[in-house]
């Protein structure tokens, strides 16, 4: 891996906006270096208040989750920080789940991608945003992918307890869009765990935040 642009050469780049961002998220482009494709999440649009206080955290919570899980096929690699306000990675060439054939979705699909999350959870990180199913990408090859770690949690010091609830919401979030993509094939044991954390959800306030 050759050294990646700084802010002064990524301000020189065509960049192709992915997703424009709202004033409280990033901005995310891809940009060609060095003959490979890379993503830039960037807040340094975002208004001062937050970029100065919320956006070096969120780049922070990403970079670290993303290290701990290099060398797990189906995460982002090569993270690096760009300054307090970016970072970047490597591309992950997939579609979000609403733009594929809902034929491809298939239970084989989602047994991986709940294994994708176990093998997550091993290395300490939670996700907590993988509800909606636009961070979860279904790729050429037909396996899965898990992108945006800006609210992910690294749950090394939490008590069992915690540490049990957040992996439980992130596999219902695997199990709410099995039922959504693939409904005749979610077993009933499945579908109890979904249940059961939607029961909880009920009691979290800041919907459209984790766990929301």
């Amino acid at each position: 891996m050759g050294e990646l642009p700084d802010r002064s050469q990524i301000n020189k780049l065509e960049l192709n906006i992915i997703h424009k961002g709202r004033w409280g998220n990033a901005v995310v482009s891809s940009f060609k270096w060095a003959n490979r494709t890379y993503i830039l999440k960037d807040f340094s649009h975002c208004p001062k208040l937050f970029r100065y206080t919320v956006g070096p955290i969120l780049v922070r919570r990403e970079i670290k989750a993303l290290m701990r899980l290099q060398g797990v096929d189906g995460i982002p690699q090569e993270p690096s920080r760009v300054d307090s306000l970016a970072l970047t990675y490597l591309f992950i060439n997939g579609r979000k789940l609403s733009e594929v054939n809902n034929k491809l979705l298939n239970s084989d699909f989602f047994i991986q991608l709940e294994a994708l999350v176990m093998k997550m959870h091993e290395h300490g990180v939670a996700h907590l945003d993988l509800r909606r199913g636009s961070n979860i990408l279904y790729r050429d090859n037909g396996s899965p992918a898990i992108i945006d770690f800006q609210s992910s949690i690294i749950m090394d010091k939490l008590p069992p307890r915690i540490r049990h609830l957040l992996q439980s919401i992130d596999l219902s979030g695997v199990y709410k869009n099995w039922l959504r993509f693939a409904p005749s094939s979610l077993d009933s044991e499945r579908k109890k765990l979904l249940s059961a954390i939607n029961r909880v959800r009920r009691f979290w306030v800041l919907k459209g935040y984790p766990f929301g």
